[in-house]
């Protein structure tokens, strides 16, 4: 009986283990702009209304540390400019894209009813650079 009972608790922690992974591939949801104000914007629905294609782009973080996106015909711009390397330390994830020029962001990772929940935090550094009164961006996604 013991021996039942530490089999189904290793398979839970495994389980627990695999679903907090980042690996496979997810749709977004949301990617919420909080502003300096307060105030939010989901640039997620500004995209898909702009462009119905984005809706059913896949999102692919590969074991072997490649994000990309699938896209329909429609959309290939969008996933030509999507792809990075992607590491993860703890709660940390790191994505470093090389278009325009590589540039490096981290995220704090999160997993939340299933979703994984990326959320930056633009430093006074980038807001200079990038011109922006952006305080954070969080970006979620639905595994499929």
């Amino acid at each position: 009986m013991k021996k039942i009972i530490l089999l189904v608790v290793a398979i839970m922690v495994v389980c627990a283990i695999q679903a907090q992974s980042i690996v496979g591939s997810w749709k977004c949801i949301s990617n919420v702009l909080v502003n300096a104000d307060g105030s939010k914007q989901d640039l997620w629905k500004t995209i898909v209304k702009s462009f119905a294609c984005a809706a059913d782009m896949k999102y692919v973080f590969d074991a072997n540390g490649r994000h990309y996106v699938k896209a329909a015909k429609d959309c290939e711009a969008i996933a030509a400019i999507s792809n990075a390397a992607w590491s993860v330390s703890g709660s940390t994830i790191t994505l470093t894209t090389q278009l325009p020029t590589v540039t490096t962001t981290t995220y704090t990772l999160s997993f939340v009813n299933g979703s994984a929940v990326l959320t930056h935090i633009y430093t006074p550094g980038e807001k200079a650079s990038l011109k922006i009164t952006t305080n954070r961006i969080t970006i979620t996604y639905q595994k499929v």
